[in-house]
């Protein structure tokens, strides 16, 4: 589009011109704030050779406008006088036209045979000029909506038709006038401002930790994924990927609030998570599956704190060196209980194929209707799992009662100089 008026300056707008059939490749931009009675060039910090193919101004910021060129994206935060390139990933590519869509504040450029490239929720962007003069700032994040997502089945070339989602989550931008000393962290509060999870540390990319909350000065983006933070996880399981869920239920639609420690500032922002339009249920629906998920979230934490104090009270009994013939009794028989109460609670399965070979414990029967968006229970998940409460309440008698039984023989050890067992804990179950 070569014609574009201002949605917020009466009088305004902004037009391009393209020469480049006659050999002249020079951008050619102008701007009038009289209704066309006079205009003014505007193609400051343009490349000379990049003819301007549309331009838009902005629908939020009246100073802001952006110019696709024949190789790329530029933007201007004084109406024009001055252009940045704001390509960041996009290929050098011819940029036919700009659109903001209002809704999400989204902004969506189409390209000359590289697709349609869309920036979610551009506020961050359009409020650049208050963020440097703050410092610090954390951006409100828009609404977000718990979208259900499917994947279509592979039909080759005729299937491959859809571009990658949106983040699956809430989006959160923060700017900094410099990177932190320390990795970013970010906490999500409820409604009652109990704090749900906390965002922070680092992972590997390309073999290299990465603050998993980018620090890089100028405007910085995460996304929470709706989740709680997880359970507590096993650390003695066979495999990494075997200690447990990193992230607890997901919740439910409302009110949340996203803190952030920025250049010595603590700062708040509320925001609303809302259900998929699409769906029908309701909220009490959202509510009674949360509460299903978390109770067996919190189980499944609980069963993963037995298991870390049953490894230590294993490695406690097996470090144990005394002579003493009864003490050795002791420890012997306390070892022989260990392998019936460990099992109780975990199949402890090596490999993916263990799953199918044997039947699992308790923690391997943990019902849920998963940690994703998740509905009521159903009658029959309900009956599962009452019977399973059963066998969790029986076999946390067994660890308690355990538990109990090793104080003799800490009592025992210490008599002698030695230490009592490590790990030897009650849990409430």
């Amino acid at each position: 589009e070569t014609t574009a008026p201002s949605a917020l300056v009466a009088g305004t707008a902004y037009v391009v011109a393209d020469n480049h059939r006659m050999g002249d490749y020079a951008p050619y931009a102008f701007v009038t704030h009289d209704y066309g009675k006079t205009w003014k060039k505007i193609v400051g910090g343009l490349p000379s050779d990049q003819y301007v193919r549309t331009i838009r101004p902005d629908i939020h910021n009246s100073d802001l406008v952006y110019a696709g060129t024949e190789n790329g994206l530029w933007i201007s935060y004084d109406g024009g006088d001055h252009w940045q390139n704001f390509r960041m990933n996009l290929p050098a590519v011819s940029v036919r036209d700009i659109r903001l869509q209002p809704e999400f504040d989204d902004i969506v450029i189409a390209t000359h045979g590289r697709d349609v490239w869309v920036l979610d929720d551009a506020s961050a962007v359009q409020q650049m000029p208050a963020e440097q003069k703050a410092g610090a700032v954390l951006i409100a994040p828009r609404t977000s909506y718990m979208y259900h997502y499917h994947s279509n089945a592979d039909l080759g070339l005729y299937g491959r038709f859809a571009a990658e989602n949106p983040p699956n989550g809430a989006i959160v931008d923060f700017y900094q006038s410099a990177p932190q000393k320390s990795a970013p962290q970010a906490q999500i509060l409820d409604a009652s401002g109990k704090v749900i999870r906390t965002i922070k540390g680092t992972h590997k990319v390309k073999g290299k930790d990465v603050s998993v909350i980018p620090n890089k000065a100028g405007i910085n983006r995460f996304v929470w994924d709706f989740h709680e933070d997880g359970p507590t996880q096993w650390m003695g399981a066979a495999r990494p990927q075997y200690r447990g869920p990193k992230v607890g239920p997901a919740v439910v639609p409302g009110t949340y609030t996203v803190r952030m420690t920025i250049d010595g500032k603590t700062l708040d922002q509320k925001f609303d998570v809302k259900p998929d339009p699409r769906d029908s249920w309701t909220q009490a629906d959202y509510q009674a599956g949360y509460e299903f998920a978390q109770k067996y979230s919190r189980a499944y934490g609980q069963i993963d704190v037995v298991l870390n104090n049953l490894d230590a009270i294993k490695k406690s009994l097996a470090s144990e060196k005394t002579t003493d013939a009864a003490l050795r009794s002791q420890i012997a028989k306390a070892q022989a209980t260990w392998q019936d109460v460990f099992s109780s609670f975990t199949a402890d399965y090596h490999n993916d194929e263990d799953s199918i070979q044997r039947s699992g414990s308790l923690r391997e029967s943990i019902p849920r209707t998963g940690f994703g968006v998740q509905l009521a229970p159903t009658a029959e998940q309900l009956d599962y799992a009452s019977r399973f409460d059963a066998a969790y309440n029986d076999a946390f008698t067994k660890y308690n009662d355990y538990v109990t039984s090793l104080q003799s023989l800490s009592k025992s050890l210490q008599a002698g100089g030695g230490k009592p067992v490590d790990g030897a804990k009650p849990v409430t179950p």
